[in-house]
């Protein structure tokens, strides 16, 4: 019988606490991809992180870099170019001028054809 009301009183207990807690809000898809795109970003070196959040997108794929993990570093011309995934690697460096202006795009540079005379 003793252990039937102290059964009782814990269920009560648990209840009156549960139902008082400040409940937390639903977090969004969008909040949800924001963090797990830092989380990515995060893994890089800090001078690499600057140059992908600069960046953005993959050229290739067109992705938000760190949406599909950690953003590849790869050498185009000389230019760090930051890529979603090691699946655009071949595209990538396969058409280099299409890339590289791509590149110079997205890093919010002209591409060498835009570029004003005597620049």
């Amino acid at each position: 019988m003793k252990i039937a009301r102290f059964g009782s009183l814990f269920a009560l207990a648990a209840l009156l606490v549960s139902s008082s807690c400040a409940k937390t809000p639903p977090v969004s898809a969008a909040d949800k991809e924001a963090a797990e795109i830092r989380g990515a970003l995060s893994k890089l070196p800090e001078e690499d992180r600057k140059l992908a959040e600069e960046q953005k997108t993959c050229p290739v794929g067109h992705s938000a870099l760190g949406s599909m993990g950690t953003p590849i570093k790869v050498d185009v011309g000389g230019k760090p170019v930051f890529i979603c995934c090691e699946g655009c690697r071949k595209s990538l460096l396969a058409d280099y001028e299409k890339s590289k202006a791509a590149a110079d795009g997205a890093a919010g540079e002209a591409p060498a054809d835009e570029k004003p005379a005597g620049t």
